[in-house]
């Protein structure tokens, strides 16, 4: 941003100085007053002078906003990156939690192997999950697709 708006004022000292060495060089050619030409041409060279600065300023902050627009555009995807990585984190220790529970020390998230107390899992670990079907799902038949 900093380097947009020296860019533009460099551009408009350049437009500047431009402006006054063309005055200058219609005044060289009156020795003493300008007449209505030289008065025309100055005022010309004035209004063009305004106009290029006012180019200048337009262009410079039209481009402000899709600078400004692309940093949230990429913050947002860098967000939405570490809130995803937390997700995932988050599922996957929810998924350990249908294992069942170990035989040995009852921790809840066993799978295949117990951290806590180092057994291995297996049919036992998920006997937790064995249970009489209730009415609803009796009458309901839908098919395991695991």
């Amino acid at each position: 941003m900093a380097t947009r708006l020296l860019v533009m004022f460099s551009l408009i000292i350049l437009e500047l100085a431009i402006g006054i060495a063309s005055i200058l060089g219609v005044t060289s050619n009156y020795r003493r007053s300008v007449d209505e030409a030289g008065a025309a041409g100055i005022v010309m060279i004035v209004a063009l002078m305004v106009i290029a600065w006012l180019v200048t300023i337009a262009l410079s902050v039209r481009g402000l906003p899709r600078a400004k627009a692309q940093r949230i555009v990429a913050d947002a995807r860098i967000e939405s990156a570490r809130i995803l990585a937390d997700a995932t984190e988050k599922a996957l220790a929810l998924c350990s939690l249908e294992g069942g529970r170990c035989p040995k020390c009852g921790n809840p998230r066993t799978g295949k192997f117990c951290p806590k107390c180092g057994s291995a899992g297996g049919v036992a670990a998920n006997a937790d999950y064995a249970q009489p079907p209730t009415t609803t799902s009796a009458r309901v038949a839908v098919p395991s697709k695991c």
